[in-house]
């Protein structure tokens, strides 16, 4: 299969932080989109992915692809704030994020998600202190028609499957919305709202955050003339199948490409 290889440069960044985030960065409302020369892939960062408002803007494009890197612990075991019953449901909801996206948009669609131990101190807020967590792993890679190509467990890893681009089979129809989001899920979760809302005004009074980031902008560029971000794909000639490619790794960012 003769090959080329596109470069196009451009920029996404997280939308809507989750939790504990807003407590450290603000949401940046630009483009999920990239155009490339395999078409356009849409990228949901983490959190962004489970909002029916992100899955509404992939749909409206249209994209031909969706990315979905992450950045999502769970805890380890049950305690007196979590069941075996939540541990479960947010396994299932990684399991079938991708295969979700791809019957909704009828584009294939690839989730990756770190492996091995989370811990980390969390701002003081309504919710306790979480116990022993680790990330999951479970990257996917969904087909179009929400068939799951490949799926990683745990581990550490790398998969590869061929998905097909055809823009006869994406999806038009009406999504669907659970509150905010795009699957459905118990009331107690809207907590999570409020806790947010809470984290975003520290944010915006925060003093010792406004200096650090006065500091920061100030400070000399470790990139000198380095303006844009640049990703490379790989992808077919004059063929609607691409090869999908989803790794869980233990430590740095999800990578998926």
């Amino acid at each position: 299969m003769e090959r080329f290889i596109t470069q196009c440069t451009s920029r996404v960044r997280k939308q809507f932080p989750a939790i504990w985030e807003v407590y450290f960065f603000k949401g940046d409302p630009g483009s999920h989109v990239i155009e490339t020369a395999l078409g356009k892939i849409g990228v949901g960062i983490c959190f962004d992915s489970h909002l029916a408002a992100i899955a509404r803007l992939m749909q409206e494009q249209p994209v031909d692809l969706v990315l979905m890197p992450h950045s999502y612990p769970m805890a380890e075991k049950p305690s007196r704030v979590v069941s075996e019953r939540d541990i479960t449901r947010s396994k299932r909801i990684l399991q079938e994020m991708a295969p979700l996206y791809a019957r909704l948009l009828g584009v294939p669609a690839v989730l990756v998600n770190k492996s091995g131990p989370w811990a980390s101190p969390v701002p003081r807020s309504l919710l306790p202190k979480p116990g022993p967590s680790r990330f999951p792993g479970l990257s996917t890679i969904a087909d179009a028609d929400g068939t799951i190509e490949a799926q990683l467990g745990d581990e550490e890893g790398i998969s590869v499957a061929e998905v097909t681009l055809d823009p006869s089979r994406k999806r038009h129809a009406k999504l669907p919305q659970y509150s905010r989001w795009i699957y459905p899920g118990p009331a107690g979760r809207e907590v999570l709202g409020v806790v947010e809302w809470m984290g975003r005004r520290w944010y915006e009074r925060s003093a010792e955050r406004r200096e650090k980031a006065l500091a920061m902008s100030s400070a000399p560029s470790p990139f000198p003339g380095v303006t844009s971000l640049h990703a490379t794909f790989l992808s077919p000639a004059a063929t609607c199948a691409a090869p999908a490619v989803a790794a869980s790794s233990s430590s740095g960012d999800p990578a998926c490409a």
